[in-house]
């Protein structure tokens, strides 16, 4: 793996989140297809089932630049579905959402000011993590939508979307890092002053897993590596 993805990936298992899983490999859809469990259609490279720890790799037709990609694109999903399902399912329980259904910053912000110092340190980079992980996903949905592109990433405007609402910020994270055409793209949009989409997605995942380099530096360096994942 370049240094980037091994940074990442090695991260993740230090921390359990691969634990556990089985990995099913088939050389085409009908033998994946064959159990109870996939439904491989044409296109698809790989799938995850967080809930099982399953991961299934299809290895006749990788969807990304070779296996490796698709390899870690899955393993993105079991390391970060765990962090969002558990965020969701908390804010939901406690009716921080908006009527819409999005996460309202009000009613997170005061209940995080409600709590003890102990439990705001444990639970607001989780919670401020997965509100900058959507916000972000939607600046760079409106992007891609005047960018002029067809298809891009997890974004696709020819006939039906290729990702629902729910689903769309989950494969944000997985493309990023696996697809160098999206992953040059992002660099191109900005989201604040003198920051690329590319940079804030990688400070909102490095905050959703919990990874804290000791420094900016480290910081800089780590999302430099990553920038240079594919070439």
């Amino acid at each position: 793996l370049s240094p980037g993805r091994k940074y990442l990936m090695d991260e993740c298992q230090k921390r359990g989140y691969f634990k556990g899983v089985r990995v099913d490999f088939g050389l085409n859809p009908e033998v994946l297809n064959a159990g109870d469990v996939w439904t491989f259609e044409k296109n698809t490279g790989g799938q995850a089932l967080f809930r099982e720890r399953r991961l299934a790799l299809r290895l006749e037709h990788p969807f990304f630049k070779d296996l490796g990609d698709t390899i870690c694109h899955e393993f993105l999903h079991i390391a970060t579905l765990g962090q969002i399902n558990g965020v969701n399912a908390r804010v939901t329980a406690l009716r921080l959402r908006n009527a819409n259904g999005t996460l309202s910053r009000t009613k997170i912000k005061k209940y995080l000011n409600g709590l003890s110092d102990r439990e705001r340190n444990f639970i607001r980079p989780q919670i401020e993590s997965i509100v900058a992980l959507y916000s972000l996903e939607e600046k760079v949905r409106k992007a891609f939508n005047k960018s002029g592109f067809r298809a891009l990433g997890p974004y696709d405007r020819k006939g039906k979307k290729r990702y629902n609402a729910k689903q769309t910020p989950v494969e944000l994270i997985s493309w990023a890092f696996n697809d160098s055409r999206f992953m040059d793209w992002l660099k191109t949009v900005e989201v604040g002053e003198n920051k690329s989409a590319f940079s804030a997605f990688v400070e909102t995942v490095l905050n959703l897993l919990g990874i804290k380099p000791t420094n900016k530096d480290a910081l800089t360096e780590l999302t430099r590596i990553t920038e240079d994942i594919l070439d």
